[in-house]
């Protein structure tokens, strides 16, 4: 399945890209975050990050789509 990821703060200074589109077996976000971290491509715990899936925070477990924009965020502050 085809997945597109968005990269931002900590993700895309890990993966030095802002966006890309990736072939996945994953189901779910959980599974592609692991699938990432496998390949080395990113190196943040699980827990320090929020999925986000076309626009809407979601659950890591929940189902992905074919063409979903997947977006892992990591904590942020305002001001």
């Amino acid at each position: 399945m085809r997945i597109r990821l968005r990269y931002f703060a900590a993700m895309r200074e890990a993966r030095g890209l802002d966006e890309e589109t990736r072939e996945t077996s994953a189901t779910n976000p959980r599974e592609l975050y692991q699938e990432l971290r496998r390949c080395s491509l990113v190196h943040l715990d699980e827990q320090y990050l929020r999925p986000a899936r076309n626009d809407a925070f979601c659950a890591w477990d929940e189902p992905l789509n074919e063409d979903d924009l997947v977006v892992f965020l990591s904590p942020f502050s305002g001001g």
